[in-house]
C-alpha cells in the first residue's frame, strides 16, 4: 500500500484511484469541478490563459490534495 493511501484511507474507501498521463488536462475553463485529487506521484499544475500568454499560478505536489475552487472562471489543471 502507498503510503498516500494510507494517509487518506476514507477517500480510498469513497472514491477511487485514477491514473493520468502527463500533459493531460484534468479541468478546463468552464468546467465544475466535483473532485478532490490526491497526489500520489508528480507534479499537477494550475494555469490559465491570460490574453494568449499561458499564466501558471499553482503548483501541486505528491502528498497535496486539491480540491479545485473557481475564483475567476479559468482554472485549468494539467498532469
Amino acid at each position: 500500500m502507498s503510503s498516500i493511501i494510507a494517509r487518506f484511507p476514507k477517500f480510498i474507501r469513497i472514491g477511487r484511484v485514477v491514473h493520468f498521463k502527463r500533459r493531460e488536462t484534468l479541468l478546463n475553463d468552464g468546467d465544475v469541478c466535483q473532485n478532490v485529487f490526491i497526489i500520489e506521484k508528480g507534479i499537477v499544475r494550475s494555469w490559465f490563459n491570460g490574453d494568449g500568454d499561458d499564466v501558471t499560478f499553482q503548483f501541486y505536489f505528491a502528498g497535496d490534495v486539491v480540491e479545485i475552487l473557481i475564483l475567476w472562471g479559468l482554472t485549468l489543471l494539467r498532469v
